[in-house]
């Protein structure tokens, strides 16, 4: 791990350490550097402000419990990781929740979500289990990726009543059938 990586590591611990008994709004840039023991401007080497701190965040815990699996770990078992993901830092998310604008959790949720719902379509695809057009695929990956982002909010909002393997598991059994759906409607409208 590069010197760099480890510092914006240590930044976003400190961030998430405060975030256990503060609201995010209240959290300063240099509340975060006081309790990492840096300078402030070590702070401004590597983010602009802590909006785009957060979005790091995000960033890399979408590439470490998303990207990394995608090609070699099933879609199933890679929304049971970001629901266990969620619950393990369920304050961290609950925190960040509470802003709605600048680098929101929804949308990065959003964003990596759709790329992966595509993906598992687009493997249905290749392996013959489901043909659709590309504009029926896009439709199909937005309206579940708005779903499977509404209900992880509302789940995390409730303080994750439920565990992270039920939740998941309900979702892809859903997921199961709608794309079996899907095909029938593709194949219905293609023929008539």
């Amino acid at each position: 791990m590069t010197g760099s990586l480890i510092t914006k590591k240590t930044i976003a611990t400190a961030l998430r350490e405060l975030l256990k008994k503060e609201s995010f709004e209240k959290v300063t840039v240099r509340d975060i550097m006081r309790h990492c023991h840096m300078r402030r401007q070590t702070f401004y080497n590597y983010f602009k402000d802590k909006y785009e701190l957060v979005s790091w965040i995000y960033y890399e815990e979408a590439i470490e419990n998303i990207q990394d699996y995608m090609n070699y770990e099933n879609t199933a078992m890679i929304i049971e990781r970001i629901f266990t993901y969620l619950y393990e830092n369920q304050n961290f998310y609950i925190k960040v929740l509470e802003f709605t604008s600048q680098n929101s959790l929804s949308d990065y949720l959003l964003e990596q979500t759709k790329l992966l719902i595509r993906h598992w379509i687009d493997e249905l695809d290749d392996n013959g289990d489901l043909s659709l057009t590309n504009d029926f695929a896009d439709f199909l990956s937005d309206f579940y990726s708005y779903a499977i982002v509404g209900v992880a909010i509302k789940w995390l909002n409730d303080s994750c009543p439920e565990k992270p393997k039920i939740i998941a598991k309900r979702i892809v059994r859903l997921l199961d059938q709608a794309f079996q759906s899907a095909q029938d409607l593709s194949q219905h409208q293609r023929r008539g």
